[in-house]
C-alpha cells in the first residue's frame, strides 16, 4: 500500500498537483473500507435474499396444505 501511494504521489507532484503522502494514503484506505463495506453489504443482502426465498416456499407449502384441508 505504501508503495503504491508513493507512486501516486510522485505522479501528482510531477504534474503539478501537490498532496500529502497523509492524504494520499488516506483516498486509497478510504476507497478499501468503502470496498470492504460494500462487500459485507452484498454478502448480506444475499443472505438475506435467500432467507427470503426460504421463508416463502415454506408460506407456500403451508398454504397448500391449508387449501387441501
Amino acid at each position: 500500500m505504501i508503495s503504491k501511494v508513493v507512486k501516486w504521489q510522485s505522479i501528482l507532484n510531477n504534474h503539478g498537483f501537490f498532496f500529502s503522502f497523509t492524504n494520499i494514503y488516506n483516498l486509497f484506505t478510504d476507497d478499501t473500507e468503502d470496498d470492504e463495506k460494500e462487500l459485507e453489504h452484498s454478502s448480506l443482502q444475499e443472505k438475506l435474499d435467500k432467507e427470503l426465498k426460504e421463508l416463502d416456499e415454506k408460506l407456500e407449502q403451508k398454504e397448500v396444505i391449508v387449501v387441501v384441508i
